[in-house]
């Protein structure tokens, strides 16, 4: 018994959808004003973060404050007044009021964490990423001021 030859019928095939360049390129430069947004509320994010941690318990960032004993009530005032420093540099750059002003001060709060790590404890991991977190505070202050939200 001979088996039929089977014929396979021809496929229709779909074009392959590729990235358009220019079209990845056109939303870039079309959403360039959101991503400094996105890049404002983000460090605002990271601000209100570590604010709020260190405003509910401030006896575990009472070890950073240099020149003074840990377990000192100086320390905790300090990681409490440190605290609402973050919290309203956050509340500011989240709601875009004077974001500016508030990056310039975040970049001072984040240059005074860098010197006290850095002297403290060497070059490490929290020394980097602080260091990309006060990058972000220069990026907020090389960039004109961003409608959306309520920056002014």
């Amino acid at each position: 018994m001979k088996r039929k030859k089977t014929t396979s019928h021809a496929v229709k095939s779909r074009p392959v959808k590729t990235w358009n360049l220019a079209f990845f390129t056109n939303w870039l430069v079309g959403s360039e004003a959101w991503m400094l947004v996105f890049v404002r509320v983000s460090l605002g994010l990271i601000f209100l973060w570590f604010g709020v941690g260190e405003l509910w318990q401030p006896y575990q960032w009472s070890g950073y404050v240099p020149f003074v004993s840990p377990d000192s009530i100086y320390a905790v005032v300090l990681v409490l007044l440190h605290g609402g420093v973050l919290w309203v540099l956050a509340t500011a750059l989240i709601l875009g009021v004077a974001s500016r002003t508030a990056a310039l001060l975040g970049a001072g709060v984040m240059l005074q964490i860098l010197v006290v790590l850095a002297v403290g404890n060497g070059l490490s991991d929290t020394v980097v990423r602080d260091f990309g977190v006060f990058c972000l505070t220069l990026v907020i202050l090389s960039t004109p001021p961003t409608r959306p939200l309520l920056d002014s």
